[in-house]
């Protein structure tokens, strides 16, 4: 009976400063030519996160509570959901793709 090889690691390889940085303004220049025709409170959002992705670039052993990410997550859906009142369509769905692509830029480790 062949040998099976031991299961690798489940840890993320983290991915360098420089990388983050890339993705940081990738993120950046995709959300600017949608903040006109979001409501401001998403804009708020996304400033608040491209600064909050931006601190924890210059200080990459730092990482953000799950928790905070959850209720972060909860609040940008429910807020696209009661602005818009659901979460299909064009508008409610480019807001909810924004809110997503900001809360995943904070979880890349």
């Amino acid at each position: 009976m062949p040998v099976l090889p031991e299961p690798r690691s489940r840890q993320p390889i983290p991915l360098p400063v420089q990388t983050r940085g890339w993705l940081l303004a990738a993120v950046v220049l995709v959300v600017l030519p949608h903040l006109p025709r979001l409501p401001w409170w998403l804009a708020l959002f996304a400033a608040a996160a491209a600064l909050l992705a931006l601190l924890l670039l210059r200080h990459p052993a730092r990482q953000l509570p799950r928790s905070l990410l959850l209720l972060a997550t909860l609040a940008g859906g429910g807020g696209v959901l009661l602005h818009y009142d659901t979460l299909l369509g064009k508008n409610a769905g480019v807001a909810l793709l924004v809110v997503m692509l900001l809360l995943k830029l904070l979880e890349v480790r």
